[in-house]
């Protein structure tokens, strides 16, 4: 954001919304080691989108979380989609792909499948 010339005071303004869209405004102050990986995730989405990018890659974003954790970060993903990005995700989950609008499924590296859901 400071590259884009945006001030302090809104640069604040965007990061502390998306941090609450995201709902970790709490851990703001917080390292990286002190938060869980769902948390870390969260922050990586909340990275990319103050940024501007209107296209998030995410690969495997809910490997490691529980599943009530990923039922909310797929909430999430929806809630991102539905304001006009673009989510790109890999996943082995069945479920987590049942959130898409299009489910591209890959063996050995082909397509063999492709279907908008």
């Amino acid at each position: 954001l400071r590259a884009k010339n945006i001030s302090k005071t809104k640069r604040k303004e965007i990061i502390n919304q998306r941090l609450l869209d995201l709902k970790i405004d709490k851990l703001a102050k917080k390292l990286p080691s002190q938060i869980s990986g769902g948390q870390q995730q969260r922050a990586a989405i909340a990275r990319a989108l103050v940024s501007g990018n209107r296209m998030i890659l995410a690969d495997e974003p809910t490997g490691a979380l529980d599943h009530l954790n990923t039922i909310e970060l797929m909430e999430i993903f929806k809630k991102i989609h539905e304001e006009g990005n673009t989510i790109v995700l890999v996943t082995h989950s069945k479920f987590v792909a049942s959130y898409a609008s299009r489910v591209i499924t890959l063996s050995d590296g082909k397509i063999i499948d492709n279907k908008f859901v």
